[in-house]
């Protein structure tokens, strides 16, 4: 799927340029307010920003620069397309065009217009929904991740073989690891030595 963006040329990009720099220095934080099923597991919830939340942010912001944006759609070639305009009031534009992928169900394809609509939306002023909590979710998404590696590594620790069982296969196999890994090939070292793999070990005649 292409993304194309074109515009009247740089020296008629002029104000327009101007209108944009000072937006993204006084657009207010777009919260995300919405939470996404697919992606959310348990207490950790994706969330995400409404194409309405961030319309509903922007406009006033993008009034007082004198910019304001459309969004219409079209078919071209055969293929159905979104076609989103920055606006200024000097009449210079930046239009982006995003064609849809063929969607024959209706409500799967009205969907999936906001969701490209919402996407164009953002691209084109080059904002970013964010929300105050993120540094929070992080932390306890670190914290999981943590919990989880504690609990393989106490997996593994209990799967080793004792330090009395080890003893015992030195005074058995008082050879290098290379030799041993000659018979045993998955021995990895002393200090790897699971429970599963001291058994073929003692069963091992010479």
């Amino acid at each position: 799927m292409n993304y194309l963006t074109k515009c009247m040329g740089v020296k008629e990009m002029k104000e327009l340029s101007k209108a944009l720099v000072k937006f993204q220095s006084i657009v207010p934080l777009i919260p995300k307010n919405q939470i996404n099923p697919f992606f959310s597991k348990g207490e950790n919830k994706a969330m995400y920003a409404d194409l309405a939340t961030i319309i509903d942010v922007c406009k006033k912001s993008l009034a007082d620069c004198g910019l304001c944006i459309s969004q219409t759609m079209d078919i071209k070639d055969g293929i159905t397309i979104i076609k989103t305009s920055l606006i200024h009031i000097s009449g210079e534009l930046l239009e982006s065009i995003l064609p849809l992928p063929p969607i024959p169900d209706a409500q799967k394809l009205t969907a999936a217009v906001t969701y490209f609509r919402r996407t164009q939306y953002v691209s084109i002023l080059g904002v970013c929904p964010d929300t105050d909590d993120d540094g929070n979710l992080q932390a306890e998404l670190s914290k999981g991740n943590n919990t989880q590696n504690n609990q393989q590594q106490k997996t593994q620790t209990k799967n080793l073989a004792t330090q009395a069982q080890v003893n015992a296969l030195k005074n058995k196999f008082p050879m290098t690891n290379e030799e041993i890994r000659k018979i045993f090939p998955s021995f990895e070292g002393w200090e790897k030595l699971t429970f599963e793999q001291t058994k073929p070990m003692f069963d091992f005649k010479k």
